[in-house]
């Protein structure tokens, strides 16, 4: 909401900024998640405005990736088993995981 660009996960190592809608058909950028999780492959993408970042659940990888839209950077956080979503409470961010530990804290 910050930057008023749209972002959308592209089943690779690639996620879509959509800087422009008009005029059609706008502009995109590509932005390489593999220099941050080489097997990244996320499965949706969350935003929390508690932080103003991006969560990138990467079920492969077993990792979640946090990333800054303003600096069009990420970090991979490790130690999740197969995160398929990510939820937020008031403080924390959780990846729901699809394993027998159902949520675990992203820190």
């Amino acid at each position: 909401a910050a930057t008023s660009k749209f972002y959308a996960v592209c089943g690779s190592d690639t996620m879509c900024r959509v800087d422009t809608i008009t005029p059609f058909p706008g502009t995109f950028t590509s932005l390489n998640l593999g220099a941050v999780e080489a097997s990244a492959d996320p499965c949706r993408i969350r935003y929390w405005s508690g932080t103003g970042k991006l969560y990138l659940p990467c079920m492969t990888s077993n990792t979640v990736i946090v990333w800054d839209p303003v600096t069009d950077t990420g970090e991979a956080k490790t130690g999740f088993e197969n995160p398929v979503d990510v939820v937020f409470t008031n403080s924390k961010a959780f990846a729901v995981q699809n394993s027998a530990i159902g949520l675990r804290e992203i820190t």
